[in-house]
C-alpha cells in the first residue's frame, strides 16, 4: 500500500476522513493522523505546546510517505500545508497540488510537484504510480469539479515506491 500525507487548511479534515476510506480500497494508505485530532480544529484554541506535537507528529508522518497531496478551495489561506509541502519536496519526493489557489504560488512549477484539478485525478495519479489501471472508484470533494479527471504528471520524475 502506498502511503499519502493529505495536507490542507484544518477545516478539511471531515474531506481527508472520507478520501481515506475511498483511497483505501485502491491501496493507498493516507497516513495523516492529523485529520482525526479534534484538539487542532479550532486554532484559536489550541495551545503552543499541543501544535509542538502535532508538528513532531506530522514530520514523522511527512518522513513515512512516499507522496504529499495539498488540496486547497480558491478561498483557502494555505499555511502549514506550504511548509509541509517544502519539507517532503526537500527530500525528494512527489507533491501533487488538487484545487486551485493563490497559495500555490512559484513553487508549484518545481518538477516534483503535479497538478491535478480534483481529488479523483489525485487518486488516478497515484494509482498510475503504483502501475496499475486507476479503479473505478468515484469520490466527492465538496467545491472542486468532478467533471474533469486529467491530471498534469511530468514524465521527468520518477513514481514512488509503495512502503
Amino acid at each position: 500500500m502506498l502511503a499519502v500525507y493529505g495536507a490542507s487548511c484544518l477545516r478539511h479534515a471531515s474531506k481527508w476522513r472520507h478520501l481515506r476510506i475511498a483511497w483505501r480500497r485502491a491501496g493507498i494508505n493516507l497516513c495523516s493522523t492529523w485529520i482525526d485530532d479534534k484538539r487542532i480544529e479550532n486554532e484559536a484554541h489550541v495551545t503552543p505546546l499541543a501544535f509542538a506535537g502535532a508538528w513532531i507528529q506530522n514530520a514523522k508522518e511527512l518522513d513515512q510517505a512516499a507522496a504529499l497531496v495539498v488540496y486547497a478551495e480558491l478561498d483557502d489561506v494555505l499555511r502549514g500545508a506550504i511548509f509541509e509541502a517544502g519539507y517532503v519536496i526537500g527530500q525528494g519526493k512527489p507533491v501533487i497540488l488538487v484545487g486551485r489557489n493563490t497559495g500555490f504560488s512559484s513553487w508549484q512549477y518545481h518538477p516534483l510537484v503535479h497538478t491535478a484539478v480534483n481529488t479523483n485525478a489525485a487518486r488516478t495519479t497515484l494509482e498510475t504510480w503504483l502501475g496499475r489501471e486507476p479503479n473505478a472508484i468515484v469520490e466527492a470533494s465538496p467545491g472542486v469539479s468532478q467533471d474533469v479527471v486529467h491530471s498534469e504528471v511530468p514524465g521527468t520524475v520518477e513514481p514512488p515506491t509503495a512502503a
